[in-house]
Parts: C-alpha cells; structure tokens; sequence
C-alpha cells in the first residue's frame, strides 16, 4: 500500500514530524500500516494522523523492513 498522504511537517537534526491524512484512523493506528514508509520513518519521528472522525499523535516506536509500530506519547 502506498501512503499518499504522508508528508513532512518540519525536519530538523534528524527529528521529523509527519502529517498523514486518512479516513479511517483505526486502520491508520493498526501495527505496520505504515510500513510501505519504513524507508523514510526514523525511530522517535512524531506522526501526526488526521481523519475524519479526530485526530491522533503517534511516535514511531520501531522502524524496519517488517514492521512498523506507532506508539502513543507519554
């Protein structure tokens, strides 16, 4: 699956915030559904996920070639 709305916020000393829009967040918060980015998701990356239904902010927990997890902040 590709991610087409998945864009860069702010970047700055390795740190990025994401911005994703969706319409169902419940899929989006699903374990590796990001994972079609993991080449472009680093460990400790905020994403910012925007559906319909509300709004959720997400740190990327792991990152690699088979999963993707998002975890919720502190």
């Amino acid at each position: 699956m590709l991610l087409r709305n998945l864009s860069v916020l702010s970047c700055s000393s390795g740190f990025t915030v994401w911005t994703y829009r969706c319409d169902d967040l419940a899929k989006a918060l699903a374990p590796d559904y990001f994972l079609s980015a993991c080449d472009m998701l680093r460990v400790g990356d905020l994403v910012i996920i925007r559906a319909s239904l509300g709004v959720a902010q997400r740190y990327v927990a792991t990152c690699t070639e088979t999963s993707v997890i998002l975890e919720k902040l502190l």
